[in-house]
């Protein structure tokens, strides 16, 4: 097997992720498909061949929020929800 190289086991594993969260991108109501494509995480922010793979099975363009620590942001701003009651 001359194409089983780390490159095109890491490819093959990106795209088998992406083509699942499709399929469940898929399942949503028709209202919420048709947006942008926003993707969190060090995963996605650090790895441009990942951005390229969601952005080729999805048919969208990738954006990826401004602030880097998503779940710490999240947990802030639901945390100041709370507060504000």
């Amino acid at each position: 097997m001359s194409n089983l190289t780390p490159g095109n086991l890491t490819l093959g594993f990106y795209k088998g992720v992406c083509e699942e969260l499709y399929e469940a991108y898929q399942k949503m109501p028709v209202e919420q498909t048709g947006g942008k494509l926003f993707l969190c995480g060090n995963a996605i922010r650090n790895n441009d061949l990942l951005q390229k793979v969601c952005r080729d099975i999805f048919s969208r363009e990738v954006y990826l929020p401004v602030w880097k620590e998503e779940a710490a942001a999240g947990a802030a701003k639901l945390a100041m929800d709370v507060v504000k009651g």
